[in-house]
C-alpha cells in the first residue's frame, strides 16, 4: 500500500502536469473583459476596491473574495494572463489534495480517496473552471467548502469547539467567493447522517449555518434578479422538469463517458422532448436507490447520490435560480461529481479491487479522460479557439456566433467576422447587439457607408440610444465628412446640450479643422457636464501641442486617476515629460505603456528615442530589436537599429540591418550603405 505522502505528491504532480499548457492561454471574451480587462476598480487595493467588493453585487453576483483575489493577481501580474492562469492552476492544486483528505476523513480509505482525487483533478470538465479565469470564484468557493466539511468532520469525531467555529469560518469565507456555498448546510445534514449522527442535538448546531445561509441566498437571488428577468430563458414547469432531469442523466453520463464538451450548452427550445421524461424515471430510481441504501446501512452510496444532488440541484432550471441560456454547465459539476466519484468507486473497489481486469479497466479510463482532458483544455487557449469549439457542437447557437464574430474582430479577421455576423437571425434578441458589432468591424475597414448602414438599422430598433448617434457622427469625422458631421452635431446639441459625448465630437472636429481654442472650449464642456478620462486627454493633448505644459500634466495625471490602463495616456504623458527635458518622468511613462501593451511599436520607438537622447545606446538597440521582433520587416527600426550599431562600432552588424532596410524598399540609404559597409 502506498503511503499517503506519495499519494498527495503524485496528485499534486499529476495535476499540474495536465493543466500547465494553461499558464501561456490568453483571456477569453467570455466574462473576462467584464471581470479583469475592463475593470478598473480592482487595479488597486484601497477603499474604493472593498466598497465596491462587500457593498455592492456585480454581473449578478456577490463574492467580494473573488474580486480581492484578482485584485491581488492585478498587483503582481497586471494585465499578464499567465500570473491569473497560475492563481487558477494553484487554486485546483490545493483543492484535488482536500478532496483527498476529505474523502479519507469519511471513509478512512486512503486508495478509494486517492482514486475520487485523482477523477475530480483530471476529468475535463475541470477544465472550465481551471482555465477560464472567471471561474475563479468556482475554485475559492470550493477550496473554502471543502475545508469547512474536513474541519465539521474533525469536530464531530473530537467534539472541540475550536473546529465548530473554524467550520463556520471556512463556510463565511466560501459565502464570500460564490454564492453556491449556501448548500454547505445540507453537505453537513448528509455527513450527519453518513455517521449516523443526525439527531436534533446536532440540527441545532447548525443553526447559525441555515440563518447564513439564507441571509447569503437572498443577496444572491436580488443580483440575480435583473439578469433573471432580461437575461434568461423561461421555460413551463413542465418543460423545466424534464430539461432539468435529462440534464441529470448527462451529467451522470458524461461524468463515466465525458463528450461534446464545450463552453455552452444552449437550450434550444424546440429540442425538448417527449422522451426526455426518461430522465424524470432515471432520476426517480437514483433516488430511491440513495434511500433504499440507508435502510440497507450503505450509508456511502446514499452519501454519494446525495451530495451529488445537493450540488447540482441548485443550477437546475427547474429552479430557475441562476440566469442562464443554457441548460448545462461543466463548471457545475467541480465538486458535485465528487458524490458521484464516491459512488462508482466506492461500489466498484468494494467488488473488484483484486481483479487483474478491474486494474486495468480503470487504469484505461484515467488514461482516456486524461487526454480527453488534456486536448479539450486546449480550446480555452485563446477566444477564438474557444468559440471555434462550441459552435462544432452548436451551430446555429447565436451567443457563440456573437462571440466568435467578436473573437474574429479582436484577433483583425475581419471579413470571417463578417461572415460570421451574418448568421445570426433578424429574429434573434441579439441581432441589436450583432448589428453594433458588425458597424464596428465595417468601421475599422473604413467601409464607412456599411458602418452607417448598419448604425442607422440599429437606431430604428434602440431609438433612445444617444450613443449609437454618437457613432454616426465619428463615422462622419472618420471620413472627413467634417461639414455633415459638424451639422449633426450641433443638430443634436439642440435637441440636447448635455451630452457630453456630442461636445467631444465637436471637439474633434474643431481639432482637425485646426482650430484649438475652439476645440479646448468644446472638450471642457464635455468634461463640465461628465469628467471621462478620454475627454481630458483629449485636451492635454492640445495643451502640450500648444506649450501649456502644466495644463497639460493636469488633464494628463486626471485622465491617468479615472483609467489607469489605458497606455496611450501614458505614451502621450511621457512624450510631454520628453519635451520638458524631463526624462526620468518619461522613462517612467514609456515604461507603463509598454507594460500594458507590450506589442505596440510605436512605444518601442519612442523609448528608444530616449535612451539615445540619455545616451543609453544599448537599450536603444534593444528596444528597436523588440519592434524588429514584432515586426521583421519594419525598415525604419532597422535603420535606426544600424546607425546606432554603427556608433558603438558594431559595423558588420550595422550593415546587415542596412541591407536588410534596402532591400525593404529604403532605397534612400544606398550611399551611408556604401560609406560604413567597405
Amino acid at each position: 500500500m502506498f503511503k499517503t505522502k506519495t499519494y498527495v505528491i503524485s496528485l499534486a504532480v499529476i495535476t499540474l502536469l495536465l493543466y500547465a499548457q494553461g499558464l501561456k492561454f490568453d483571456f477569453t471574451n467570455w466574462d473576462d473583459p467584464q471581470y479583469i480587462i475592463k475593470n478598473e476598480w480592482i487595479r488597486t487595493f484601497d477603499s474604493i476596491l472593498f466598497k465596491k467588493a462587500f457593498f455592492e453585487t456585480h454581473f449578478g453576483h456577490y463574492h467580494p473574495f473573488t474580486w480581492l483575489s484578482l485584485a491581488f493577481d492585478y498587483k503582481l501580474f497586471n494585465l499578464k494572463p499567465f500570473g491569473y492562469h497560475l492563481h487558477n492552476l494553484l487554486l485546483h492544486v490545493i483543492n484535488v489534495l482536500l478532496v483527498f483528505v476529505f474523502v479519507r476523513k469519511l471513509t478512512s480509505k486512503n486508495n478509494l480517496s486517492f482514486l475520487i482525487a485523482l477523477a475530480f483533478s483530471v476529468h475535463p470538465f475541470v477544465n472550465e473552471s481551471v482555465m477560464w479565469v472567471t471561474e475563479r470564484k468556482n475554485l475559492l468557493f470550493s477550496l473554502y467548502y471543502l475545508l469547512s466539511l474536513i474541519c465539521f468532520i474533525v469536530f464531530i469525531e473530537k467534539n472541540k469547539w475550536q473546529y465548530y467555529f473554524l467550520t463556520l469560518v471556512c463556510f463565511l469565507a466560501s459565502l464570500l467567493s460564490k454564492g453556491a456555498a449556501i448548500t454547505l448546510p445540507f453537505s453537513i445534514l448528509l455527513i450527519l447522517l453518513y455517521f449516523n449522527k443526525l439527531n436534533w442535538k446536532n440540527i441545532l448546531k447548525l443553526f447559525p449555518f441555515f440563518i447564513i445561509a439564507f441571509v447569503f441566498a437572498i443577496i444572491a437571488l436580488k443580483a440575480q434578479s435583473p439578469f433573471l428577468k432580461e437575461n434568461n430563458i423561461s421555460l413551463s414547469f413542465y418543460d423545466s422538469v424534464l430539461l432539468s432531469s435529462w440534464a441529470i442523466w448527462q451529467y451522470i453520463i458524461k461524468a463515466i463517458f465525458p463528450h461534446s464538451m464545450s463552453a455552452l450548452h444552449p437550450i434550444i427550445l424546440d429540442n425538448i422532448k417527449f422522451y426526455y421524461i426518461i430522465g424524470l424515471l432515471l432520476t426517480t430510481i437514483l433516488l430511491y436507490i440513495a434511500f433504499d441504501s440507508l435502510k440497507k446501512n450503505k450509508n456511502l452510496i446514499s452519501f454519494g447520490i446525495l451530495f451529488f444532488f445537493v450540488h447540482i440541484s441548485m443550477f437546475l432550471k427547474v429552479f430557475n435560480a441562476y440566469a442562464s441560456s443554457y441548460y448545462i454547465a461543466e463548471r457545475y459539476t467541480y465538486l458535485s461529481y465528487i458524490g458521484l466519484y464516491i459512488v462508482i468507486f466506492d461500489y466498484t473497489i468494494n467488488r473488484y479491487w483484486n481483479r487483474k481486469w478491474f486494474k486495468f479497466v480503470a487504469f484505461s479510463w484515467f488514461i482516456f479522460i486524461s487526454t480527453t482532458s488534456y486536448i479539450y483544455g486546449k480550446t480555452w487557449k485563446n477566444s477564438l479557439s474557444l468559440w471555434e469549439n462550441t459552435l462544432k457542437h452548436y451551430q446555429v447557437s447565436y451567443i457563440a456566433l456573437l462571440n466568435y464574430g467578436n473573437a474574429c474582430r479582436d484577433a483583425k479577421i475581419y471579413e470571417k467576422a463578417i461572415k460570421t455576423y451574418e448568421k445570426i437571425s433578424v429574429n434573434s434578441s441579439l441581432y441589436p447587439k450583432m448589428l453594433e458589432n458588425r458597424a464596428f468591424v465595417y468601421y475599422r475597414l473604413k467601409q464607412y457607408q456599411f458602418a452607417l448602414n448598419d448604425y442607422e438599422a440599429l437606431l430604428k430598433l434602440e431609438p433612445s440610444r444617444q450613443d449609437i448617434e454618437q457613432y454616426i457622427v465619428n463615422i462622419l469625422l472618420e471620413n472627413n465628412n467634417n461639414e455633415l458631421a459638424k451639422e449633426t452635431i450641433i443638430k443634436l446639441l439642440k435637441k440636447n446640450s448635455k451630452i457630453a459625448e456630442l461636445w467631444n465630437s465637436l471637439g474633434n472636429y474643431y481639432l482637425k479643422s485646426n482650430l484649438q481654442n475652439s476645440a479646448i472650449f468644446a472638450y471642457s464642456k464635455a468634461i463640465e457636464i461628465k469628467p471621462s478620462a478620454m475627454f481630458y486627454y483629449n485636451r492635454a493633448n492640445i495643451y502640450s501641442q500648444i506649450n501649456l505644459f502644466n495644463l497639460a500634466f493636469n488633464d494628463y495625471n486626471k485622465a491617468i486617476e479615472l483609467d489607469s490602463i489605458n497606455p496611450n495616456y501614458f505614451i502621450n504623458r511621457g512624450i510631454t515629460y520628453y519635451k520638458q527635458k524631463k526624462y526620468n518622468n518619461a522613462l517612467y511613462d514609456f515604461n507603463k505603456a509598454i507594460s500594458l501593451n507590450p506589442n505596440n511599436v510605436d512605444f518601442y520607438f519612442n523609448r528608444s528615442t530616449l535612451y539615445v537622447t540619455i545616451n543609453q545606446i544599448n537599450l536603444a538597440i534593444a528596444d528597436l530589436s523588440m519592434i524588429i521582433d514584432l515586426q521583421p520587416n519594419n525598415g525604419e527600426a532597422l535603420v535606426r537599429r544600424s546607425y546606432l550599431y554603427y556608433q558603438i562600432k558594431e559595423t558588420v552588424l550595422a550593415c546587415k540591418d542596412l541591407q536588410k532596410a534596402i532591400d525593404l524598399g529604403f532605397t534612400q540609404y544606398y550611399e551611408w550603405k556604401n560609406k560604413i559597409c567597405m
